[in-house]
């Protein structure tokens, strides 16, 4: 039994074991500074979570194995695990905005930038001045439409 116990506490988490036999304990342990304490304290504590089990021979109940679970150390991991998850989004989050920012400026601006220097120079009586017309989406429909009017002028 003892066996038993000390391969549950090998878990941190476990602050308290005991098994019961026809009411008698046969075997307990419980980690500083809980060791001392009845099962009871756990069940009436929020800072545990109990599990006592029934144990059964040929249908008949002949004793419990009762187990305490230190609640403050899986929260720990709890907020934890969650700290790491929330770092992970931040960091998908900052990955899809550098690379949208990236293709905004790459397809959208620079193309319009090009278009708005070129349209400059026509307003200003260049007529000659070159409109590339590279890409077939909007921005090339736009700099085409101006190119068209270029032209009739």
């Amino acid at each position: 039994m003892a066996d038993l116990l000390d391969a549950i506490f090998s878990d941190e988490t476990i602050v308290h074991a005991s098994i019961t036999f026809e009411g008698e304990t046969l075997a307990k342990k419980g980690r500083l500074p809980f060791d001392q304490r009845p099962f009871s304290f756990f069940k009436e504590s929020s800072q545990f979570m109990v599990n006592p089990v029934e144990i059964h021979k040929a249908g008949k109940k002949i004793g419990n194995f009762h187990i305490a679970i230190s609640r403050e150390k899986t929260n720990k991991e709890f907020f934890l695990n969650l700290l790491g998850i929330a770092v992970f989004t931040l960091i998908v989050i900052a990955a899809i905005s550098i690379t949208c920012i990236f293709l905004t400026r790459r397809y959208i601006f620079a193309p319009l930038l090009k278009l708005e220097k070129s349209t400059g120079r026509i307003a200003n009586g260049d007529l000659e001045a070159s409109i590339v017309v590279s890409h077939d989406d909007d921005v090339g429909w736009l700099a085409r439409r101006i190119v068209n009017i270029r032209d009739a002028i």
